[in-house]
């Protein structure tokens, strides 16, 4: 196997490993079920880690980032748990558009904030 080969590998295995971690994070958070509330601190949460996850230097190595931003991140946020939301009827349309308003706007809020505060311990670690 060539070494590019290995490292495509260890990359997947750090992916799915901190996917893997993150669905069952947010599975404890939400009790495995589909709370709105549950789901939309989950993906607001995931999006400030993914945000450290791309801008503290202790996290900057490619494999640091493969698990937590990809995988970690990645497993913790959801846009499926709204569509399923949807379909058991919990929610109206025009509520399922707003929440999905909404879960974007502090979505990006939270990754700016993510990365706010990343910058300011790259700078601090200088």
């Amino acid at each position: 196997m060539s070494s590019s080969s290995t490292t495509n590998w260890r990359m997947l295995g750090f992916t799915f490993l901190g996917g893997a971690l993150g669905a069952l994070s947010r599975g404890f958070i939400t009790h495995f079920g589909s709370d709105p509330i549950d789901i939309f601190i989950a993906n607001i949460v995931g999006s400030f880690i993914l945000a450290l996850a791309l801008t503290v230097p202790a996290l900057a190595t490619p494999e640091r980032q493969a698990f937590l931003g990809a995988g970690f991140a990645g497993g913790f946020t959801t846009l499926s748990g709204v569509a399923i939301i949807a379909i058991l009827g919990k929610l109206s349309p025009d509520i399922v558009v707003a929440y999905i308003s909404l879960s974007i706007v502090f979505g990006l809020l939270a990754y700016w904030l993510g990365d706010a505060v990343g910058r300011r311990i790259k700078r601090a670690s200088k």
